[in-house]
């Protein structure tokens, strides 16, 4: 994938790599940092640094030649709730949640970032899917995504303190 743009929304003031956490959904989180850093991500036509201020009305290119980008795929899977924070969605016996190995298409996280807004052409999303819990591949049922990072986090204090429970 080469460049990429996209305009800046409405009522945004945060830093590049939070911003390009948020919304650069097809690069894994961990991948974001050296991607600025390497000079990869620019603000209005200028090479990005971490902290850079972005603002509602800058338009963000990336490019993504040689990284492994995850790539958006169909949405087929059944949504049974949504909202601003949270989707949960049907998940069908023998598909992975997290793309991993060998399994890096075709799975939960690849469907919603289509869902997302993400395209082959387009790597910026609405929000970036993140699983607040898993099921193996073989096993069907509910899967809880958030849509930002303190949901999640959240969630995952809630599970892990045993607040929500899974059955």
């Amino acid at each position: 994938m080469t460049l990429a743009s996209m305009p800046v929304g409405s009522n945004v003031a945060m830093r590049l790599v939070d911003y390009a956490k948020a919304h650069l959904g097809v690069v894994e989180i961990s991948a974001v940092g050296p991607l600025i850093a390497s000079g990869a991500i620019s603000i209005n036509g200028q090479v990005g640094r971490i902290a850079d201020p972005v603002r509602s009305g800058d338009v963000l290119a990336v490019e993504l030649a040689g990284l492994d980008a995850l790539v958006p795929a169909p949405m087929t899977l059944p949504i049974l709730y949504e909202d601003d924070d949270l989707v949960v969605v049907d998940k069908p016996p023998g598909m992975h949640v997290h793309p991993i190995g060998a399994f890096r298409n075709g799975t939960v996280i690849n469907a919603l970032l289509t869902h997302a807004g993400a395209r082959v052409d387009r790597p910026w999303t609405a929000w970036r899917p993140r699983p607040v819990h898993r099921l193996d591949r073989a096993t069907s049922g509910l899967v809880a995504i958030a849509k930002h990072a303190a949901i999640h986090d959240a969630m995952r204090v809630a599970f892990d303190s045993d607040q929500i429970r899974r059955r």
